[in-house]
């Protein structure tokens, strides 16, 4: 997730909860996408509002990811440094989606609970219906009130229910 993003990790852990003995590589998030003029595009997952692994999909991505292109990435003054890799930034999400799809031949699971927006871009009924697991840029909000309107009840139970990796 993004340091702009407000989530429940107990509705994270119900959300995974299905996927924890999955062998096969996964990557949950909110699928979006892009095409160009050419009519050329992909899809892959927002990593604002947050993106899931699982192991597999981690050690898929470490041993056959050879895809992040450096002419994607600049730095925040729109400048490119050859010796100085870390002055960059880059469509991260975007390139992980890629290698995922390209290397390891997986593609995002779609979650609609994985918002790209604070809660007040969307009518309340929308959102109750689908158990938010993450709002992202609440530019302009209150973030704790937005953690204690949308995921505190869920997160009481957390207290002291610590689990190892």
């Amino acid at each position: 997730v993004d340091d702009d993003t407000i989530l429940s990790v107990a509705r994270v852990r119900r959300m995974i909860s299905c996927y924890r003995d999955q062998l096969e590589p996964v990557i949950i998030g909110m699928r979006v996408g892009y095409i160009n003029s050419l009519g050329e595009g992909t899809i892959f997952p927002a990593g604002g509002p947050g993106i899931i692994l699982n192991r597999a999909m981690v050690q898929s991505l470490v041993t056959t990811c050879q895809c992040w292109d450096p002419l994607w990435m600049v730095r925040v003054d729109g400048l490119v440094e050859e010796e100085d890799a870390s002055s960059r930034e880059g469509p991260e999400d975007m390139m992980l989606g890629l290698c995922a799809k390209k290397m390891s031949k997986v593609t995002t699971t779609h979650t609609g609970r994985m918002f790209l927006t604070g809660p007040d871009e969307y009518y309340d009924d929308f959102l109750l219906g689908r158990q938010p697991v993450s709002f992202h840029k609440h530019n302009g909000l209150d973030p704790l009130h937005i953690y204690r309107t949308w995921f505190e009840e869920s997160d009481r139970g957390l207290q002291g229910d610590r689990q190892e990796l």
